[in-house]
């Protein structure tokens, strides 16, 4: 049996791995592996929630955004958060996948 420890599962969109415990029932042999600073990210969470979790349209809702970003519902694992972080870069978007805004003034040295 394997657990994942994530940072902030609820509150993020996309939590980041932490540790991995990975249980032998029949010798009850346990084993911790540290994953902080990995930068791997949990895509499509909603595959973990319960059907009448009361963020599951909001969840849905930024995995489509994904989908059209091009991430895929891969075994495995998706883009690492530096990865991530130069694709959003790539599209000028913001970490909800939103459109960056540009700033409606700019500054001039007089």
């Amino acid at each position: 049996m394997t657990l994942l420890v994530y940072d902030d599962f609820e509150g993020k969109a996309l939590p980041e791995l932490q540790h991995r415990i990975k249980v032998n029932l029949k010798t009850q042999w346990v084993q911790v592996f540290d994953h902080r600073g990995s930068g791997q990210l949990l895509y499509f969470k909603e595959r973990f929630l319960v059907p009448d979790h009361p963020r599951l349209a909001e969840i849905g809702a930024f995995t489509a955004k994904l989908r059209r970003l091009g991430v895929t519902e891969q075994v495995g694992v998706g883009p690492t958060k530096s990865e991530f972080a130069a694709l959003l870069t790539q599209h000028g978007l913001s970490g909800n996948l939103n459109k960056r805004r540009r700033n409606a003034f700019r500054l001039t040295a007089a």
